[in-house]
């Protein structure tokens, strides 16, 4: 007689789905963050909810890392060791750095080192290193930035401000919130991306609710990232097809056609949220014809270049915060390239620009790398928020292009291998 024991199939967590994970909660830090403090909460721990938070991302991680050595990215611990010894260096022959390097809040462990950090998406993106996964992580990322970020819309309109701090560090009311816009960005190209690719309502749907959330609760920089976003993709997508002059030609036409019109579309969005009781700061800006005003950064721009005429070598890492902060209280120059020029001086500096900008040019006209280019293109439109604001070593964007960049010329490299054989 047989016997026949059936067993249950146990559902196994893949690592590949852990390294996502990881993904989606840095990337969407903040509501994971909240989330974090409303199960704390109850029982009166709320103020160490996000050590438990970064207690549970790096354990995950580093058990990830221990089960599955094809995970470990030694490439980040390089990059990170490069950056803290070219803190370190600066340091030592700019001891007069200290105030600004050990500051609460802007200095160099709570700004640039703490693990929530800028030089941290590096790690997380590289972790993932496929471009169907990333994809996936963005969406999931969506959904729970999308939450949140309509949560602390909601919260601003009723109490009617955003609470916000002065270049003085004092606290002051405004009506958008600069990070909340940024925030949102690189989940708003994702859905694009999505809906243009695929024809996708529901992600053309998502795209415009993220837009919504910026017009009315954010600031004039994120439409640049997803202006520039739209280009490159036109331009990518136009380029690749048969009719290029017809569809270059369609192109231009609505591009005219909006411009004619634009006040007309803008005038109708102001009212369709003035019924419903909703401000926008942005639009009226741009009816107003004042979206390019600079918010005070051209004081900002003017001492940054007086820094590089007066010292074209560079002044370290951080370089520029020992004389602006006396401007504005963060410190950094609002512009990534001159931020590059005053730590690096102009020699290597206008290297590393170049070096770059010819990287991107060669990943987004590379056809043999996929969706890669496209993933990229979703990271470089986040990072070109460093074009007005932010600095680069705080930046989830700029790190997470670098990661995307590295990734891709590893699948170069493979693919370079695989074929000599």
């Amino acid at each position: 007689m047989k016997i026949t024991i059936k067993h249950r199939k146990r559902a196994v967590i893949s690592p590949d789905s852990v390294a996502i994970g990881l993904f989606v909660i840095f990337y969407s830090y903040g509501f994971f963050a909240w989330l974090s403090e409303q199960i704390l909460a109850p029982i009166g721990l709320a103020s160490f909810s996000e050590n438990v938070l970064l207690l549970i991302l790096y354990v995950t991680l580093f058990l990830l890392c221990v089960c599955f050595r094809d995970y470990l990215r030694l490439d980040f611990f390089a990059l990170l060791a490069l950056l803290i010894l070219f803190l370190v260096f600066t340091y030592l022959f700019h001891p007069e750095y200290e105030y600004v390097y050990t500051r609460k809040q802007y200095g160099v462990l709570e700004y640039v080192l703490f693990p929530a950090n800028g030089i941290y998406a590096y790690l997380f993106v590289r972790l993932v290193n496929n471009p169907q996964n990333l994809l996936k992580g963005l969406r999931i990322g969506g959904y729970f930035t999308y939450i949140y970020s309509g949560l602390r819309l909601y919260i601003a309109l009723k109490r009617g401000y955003w609470i916000e701090e002065n270049y003085l560090g004092q606290e002051i009311h405004l009506s958008y919130n600069l990070n909340f816009g940024y925030g949102l960005v690189i989940f708003i190209c994702y859905f694009l991306y999505c809906a243009l690719k695929n024809k996708s309502v529901k992600d053309g749907v998502l795209a415009g609710v993220g837009i919504m959330m910026v017009l009315i609760g954010g600031s004039r920089g994120p439409l640049l990232n997803i202006a520039i976003f739209l280009a490159i993709y036109i331009l990518l997508t136009t380029s690749e097809t048969k009719n290029k002059i017809i569809y270059f030609s369609l192109i231009v036409i609505c591009t005219l056609v909006f411009l004619m019109s634009y006040r007309i579309i803008l005038s109708t969005a102001v009212n369709i949220l003035e019924t419903f009781n909703l401000p926008s700061r942005t639009i009226m800006k741009l009816l107003e014809g004042s979206i390019s005003e600079d918010s005070g950064r051209n004081v900002i721009w003017s001492a940054a270049i007086n820094m590089i005429k007066e010292n074209p070598f560079g002044y370290g890492a951080m370089g520029a915060r020992h004389v602006i902060y006396q401007i504005h209280i963060v410190g950094h120059p609002h512009n990534f390239f001159l931020e590059i020029l005053i730590d690096y001086g102009v020699i290597f500096g206008v290297a590393i620009i170049l070096i770059l900008f010819l990287g991107a040019v060669r990943i987004f006209f590379d056809k043999n790398i996929g969706e890669w280019r496209y993933v990229f293109l979703i990271f470089f439109a986040y990072a070109c928020q460093l074009l007005t604001s932010y600095t680069y070593w705080h930046s989830m964007g700029l790190w997470g292009a670098l990661a995307v960049a590295v990734s891709i010329n590893r699948t170069r490299k493979i693919k370079r291998i695989q074929g000599t054989k």
